[in-house]
């Protein structure tokens, strides 16, 4: 049996969120974005009592009254342990709804009939017999850890107990031998000498022994983890929290294959104190547990870019903070559709090839800043420097396409995830060269023509949903750079006149730096020459010293967007 998906209503900062899950599930987002939402609900459902007084204070609450529901959906369960009643159309659909009131809180629990909800107090206890979540919160103080120790240990040893004693219990008689010998020797002769020294003389003896029959389970809970190391040993509680966690799952997974029941793993940030190739060998693990073991399914959060850049994207639920009037903010909650690939024609080798090789920090930004190559990024730090804004906010990251031709696996990503983003485009992304050819489509001033039809018109459709605004863009892309970009605007779009190296060619007085940077004689110093020179015009450091030789005033109109926005976005940001 495993999860399929999870809807969650009114609980926490959730208004509504719809999860399709995995076996792997990877929970990022911003900082207080609410992303132990789902872990917290998976919890409630499956072990209210753990819960419950975090409903009575409020915790849990999404607003006065409101009632918060966790359905949730199974899927490849045993049918001969599973009642006909839950089933429905090869799945499982519980629904768990809490309400508060003046007695404390209260919980129902209905599963889905065909059309229709049942109302069945009993129906998640059915299903833990075949499934069992477990919660592994982070910033475990000392008495947390050794409760959550015992608790699994001591379980884990009653099942192991039971599959040594099922023929014949010799355990509980070498207890009693050794509870005997204590009675028989030292208890006996403390009796003895207690009666001796009774006050009175009375016709009775005195007996001391044990009040209950004892037998192993009385021994327990006072069994612990130590970690031994180099001949040094360590308590677990003293050991760092991702050994804490590494073993407790570990723990867990042998008491799964000792009840044959599955269980599902809850765990926050699981990264903490773990070096970033350790943090590479956990998500090893992780899917090792996943696909071999009685680990069925493992929800964590993170904020390690390390974690996320080992799984795939389909894996990742992005949690993002949306302001609201009522309650300060809500959570929203994204995910890539199953058919994401298929969605949009996408190889997803060369997706993850491209994106396998990008720093994954964009997953856990408020906005991102798409640029066709890492020139723009150093120049929009600049133009910041220059206009007094700090471009590397906190919440910002940035994401080179290294070429144009791989726009399309970001675009679709941010997209379907709803992550913000502005994006930064040379003009051969929207429209080809007239020629096909950057050289043998310059105009007699050197600069490149273009043809007027769209070179990708399905993915300018994504960036510029409005069929108005993208003819208008198409109409004047050729005549009037102005006018597109204040169209593009609407949509969080810059396009450069040109190119980042063209557009500052386009400027005397940058046009000047570069005769000097590429130390041309007199009788070279024209446009035509400068363009035809690509590469030497390209490189960075030439770039970054012609705009450093203008003025604001001079800059270029694709520059001055480029503040304008990226100003716009920092302050939203602050």
């Amino acid at each position: 049996m495993e999860i399929s998906r999870v809807i969650i209503k009114k609980f926490r900062s959730i208004k509504k969120a719809d999860i399709w899950v995995d076996s792997i599930n990877a929970i990022v987002g911003q900082n207080n974005s609410g992303k132990s939402c789902l872990l917290r609900a998976l919890n409630v459902f499956f072990n209210y009592e753990k819960e419950e007084s975090a409903f009575v204070d409020g915790v849990h609450s999404f607003a006065p009254r409101a009632i918060s529901k966790v359905e949730i959906h199974f899927e490849n369960f045993d049918e001969n342990r599973t009642p006909d009643k839950y089933i429905n159309n090869n799945k499982v659909m519980i629904e768990a709804a809490f309400q508060l009131n003046a007695k404390g809180c209260k919980r129902t629990i209905k599963y889905k009939s065909g059309n229709n909800w049942v109302t069945d107090s009993e129906c998640i206890e059915e299903i833990k017999k075949q499934i069992e979540f477990i919660l592994i919160p982070p910033n475990r103080d000392a008495k947390a850890l050794e409760l959550m120790e015992h608790s699994v240990l001591q379980l884990l040893v009653e099942e192991k107990m039971k599959e040594a004693t099922s023929a014949r219990d010799n355990y509980t008689v070498k207890f009693r031998h050794a509870i005997n010998h204590l009675e028989t020797n030292a208890l006996d002769k403390i009796a003895r000498d207690a009666k001796a020294e009774f006050p009175v003389n009375k016709p009775f003896d005195i007996k001391i022994k044990y009040s209950k029959t004892i037998s192993y389970k009385d021994f327990l809970s006072d069994v612990s983890i130590s970690i031994e190391e180099s001949g040094l040993s360590h308590p677990l509680v003293e050991c760092g929290s991702g050994i804490q966690s590494l073993t407790i799952i570990s723990l867990y997974n042998l008491l799964g294959k000792a009840r044959d029941e599955n269980i599902i793993i809850g765990l926050e940030e699981p990264e903490t104190n773990l070096h970033p190739q350790a943090q590479k060998e956990l998500i090893r693990y992780f899917k090792g547990l996943v696909e071999k073991e009685n680990i069925l399914q493992l929800f964590f959060t993170t904020h390690s870019s390390q974690m996320i850049d080992q799984v795939d994207h389909t894996e990742i639920i992005s949690f993002k903070k949306e302001l609201c009037e009522n309650r300060g903010f809500i959570t929203t909650v994204n995910k890539l559709p199953k058919d994401f690939f298929d969605k949009y024609d996408l190889d997803d080798f060369k997706y993850y090839q491209f994106h396998r090789y990008r720093n994954s920090d964009f997953f856990f930004s408020s906005h991102v800043i798409v640029t066709e190559s890492k020139n723009e990024v150093e120049i929009i730090k600049r133009i910041g420097d220059a206009a007094g804004f700090d471009f590397e906010t906190n919440g910002l990251s940035y994401l080179n396409l290294e070429g144009v031709d791989k726009a399309k696996y970001t675009i679709h990503l941010l997209n379907e995830l709803e992550i913000p983003f502005l994006i930064i485009l040379d003009k051969d992304f929207f429209v080809s060269y007239l020629n096909d050819d950057y050289a043998s489509s310059l105009n007699t001033q050197g600069f490149p023509q273009y043809k007027t039809e769209y070179k990708d018109e399905e993915l300018i459709k994504v960036l510029i949903p409005n069929e108005n605004d993208r003819n208008d863009v198409l109409s004047k892309i050729n005549t009037n750079h102005t006018a597109v970009l204040n169209t593009l605007e609407k949509h969080n779009v810059i396009s450069m006149r040109y190119s980042l190296d063209l557009d500052l060619v386009a400027v005397r007085t940058a046009q000047e730096k570069y005769y000097d940077l590429l130390r041309l004689p007199q009788d070279k110093r024209n446009v035509q020459e400068l363009t035809g020179m690509r590469k030497g015009i390209k490189r960075i450091d030439r770039i970054v010293s012609a705009f450093e030789s203008l003025e604001t005033s001079s800059w270029p109109y694709s520059y001055s967007r480029i503040r304008k926005m990226m100003t716009k976005i920092t302050r939203e940001l602050a």
